[in-house]
């Protein structure tokens, strides 16, 4: 009974804090890093950001693949106007919402992408601001956890944190665990010679394989990705299996594979699990990642993953190395990525928009 109460207190003190966030001290060291990493993206604008080049840019929806998704904001006097006409432009909405309301965002005009990814962004003449950066990418494309911030308010992050303390980590079952759809950089499944090539794929065939050391199963799978024809045989071969969050935590490895781009929010709930995190190289990055060091907060893997069964060799040899790893992980997370640091990281990036803008 007192496990019960007591989990169920900290659920509540975090609904409360998803609900009523105070504002963190701005100037305070720890967060040094936000201010490097904002100041580095806009370095190409010292010049200035004019009304003419967000204009421009706003004009390019329908030229940019994925372009509809760009939504132009006012922040206006501490409220926040739009031309939000679907449920995804929604989602950078009420992220500025939630940061006016806890910071004085000066006024600015800004654009900002809430899904995925923005290809052809080298057209683009003003920031934009998006969840997920590409390497090598355009510098107009900038940090803001549009995505993140939605989804890491809800009950299943509540729930992981609860678990935390139900699930220590000698009680973790030492296997990689992991689920998730079908798509592996935008590439769907629809030639079978692929199947074991694209990393998910590959993960999958080796659970088959190897049930004692992975659980890997894709969880759902879109229209294009997945051939009608082939889908019996395919589904035959990669039966369909669902997991909640709170199946992922009963595992001591987690995995973070790309999808269309890199895993949001995927790859923040992992390290909030207390789960160490395999990860492998990337074209595709968070605003977090500069924090992250490789053998402190994750386990490195090659872009292929096909060194995954020497990294997991060397988890399972060492359990206390691999435990310390998930539990720096786990500090990252309550430290840097939770709502009210994704809030502070907002307003900054904000304030600095602001002090290019030029009327």
């Amino acid at each position: 009974m007192y496990k019960f109460y007591s989990c169920l207190f900290y659920l509540l003190s975090f609904a409360a804090l998803a609900n009523a966030v105070e504002p963190l001290k701005v100037d305070d060291p720890r967060w040094k890093w936000m201010d490097e990493q904002i100041e580095e993206q806009f370095a190409p604008f010292k010049n200035g950001i004019t009304k003419k080049m967000i204009d421009e840019t706003s004009l390019l929806a329908d030229q940019i693949s994925f372009g509809e998704h760009m939504v132009r904001i006012e922040i206006i006097k501490g409220k926040v106007f739009s031309n939000a006409t679907t449920d995804v432009h929604q989602r950078a909405v009420k992220l500025l919402e939630r940061v006016v309301a806890i910071y004085p965002v000066p006024d600015v005009d800004i654009i900002c992408f809430p899904a995925d990814q923005l290809w052809q962004d080298g057209q683009l003449k003003a920031p934009v601001f998006a969840s997920a950066l590409r390497k090598n990418g355009s510098p107009c494309v900038i940090h803001m956890p549009i995505q993140q911030s939605i989804r890491f308010e809800d009950e299943y992050v509540l729930r992981t944190l609860c678990l935390n303390k139900k699930l220590p980590w000698e009680k973790k079952i030492a296997k990689i665990f992991w689920r998730g759809q079908c798509n592996d950089g935008g590439r769907g499944y629809s030639n079978p010679k692929n199947w074991t090539i694209y990393r998910r794929g590959k993960l999958c065939s080796w659970s088959n394989e190897y049930p004692e050391l992975i659980d890997a199963a894709f969880s759902g799978y879109q229209n294009y990705q997945v051939a009608p024809e082939i889908r019996g045989q395919f589904f035959e071969y990669f039966p369909l299996e669902r997991a909640s969050w709170e199946e992922y935590q009963n595992y001591k490895y987690l995995i973070d594979l790309d999808g269309v781009v890199t895993a949001v929010p995927g790859c923040a709930w992992k390290f909030l699990s207390n789960s160490a995190v395999f990860k492998h190289e990337s074209s595709f990055h968070l605003y977090f990642y500069k924090l992250m060091e490789p053998w402190v907060h994750y386990i490195p893997l090659n872009e292929d993953i096909s060194d995954l069964f020497e990294k997991l060799d060397w988890a399972l040899e060492h359990d206390a190395e691999a435990r310390a790893i998930a539990e720096n992980g786990n500090r990252l997370a309550l430290e840097n990525i939770m709502p009210e640091h994704i809030y502070l990281y907002c307003y900054k990036a904000l304030c600095k928009y602001a002090s290019l803008q030029i009327d």
